[in-house]
């Protein structure tokens, strides 16, 4: 399977990434850690996450998973041999309003 990332879950990543360790380093490798491993996961069971409900997702968009991970929600779907990852969240945001942002893939950036 080829992990791909939306421009809005590479920034997440990032964001959440550069927040951990401005505040504590070790945290930091531990969670960059952590999600590399749930990718790993992912990539083996790529159906391994929950469908989200439809009604939820703008345009009644369908298929769309998450996979938890530390105290975020990696969201992502499954097409043939790609996962698309579109957004990597933390589990206190307004998650509710963001899941009308997710983008549909395809992405162009390839892991």
């Amino acid at each position: 399977m080829n992990i791909r990332y939306s421009r809005p879950a590479r920034i997440d990543i990032d964001s959440a990434f550069t927040y951990i360790m401005e505040r504590n380093p070790q945290t930091a490798m531990e969670w960059i850690d952590a999600y590399d491993t749930r990718i790993a996961q992912l990539k083996k069971f790529p159906f391994l996450g929950q469908s989200v409900d439809s009604n939820l997702l703008r345009g009644g968009q369908r298929d769309l998973r998450l996979l938890s991970f530390d105290s975020y929600i990696v969201f992502y779907y499954v097409a043939d041999d790609d996962i698309f990852i579109s957004r990597v969240l933390h589990k206190k945001r307004d998650l509710t309003h963001l899941l009308m942002t997710i983008e549909v893939p395809p992405y162009e950036v390839p892991e």
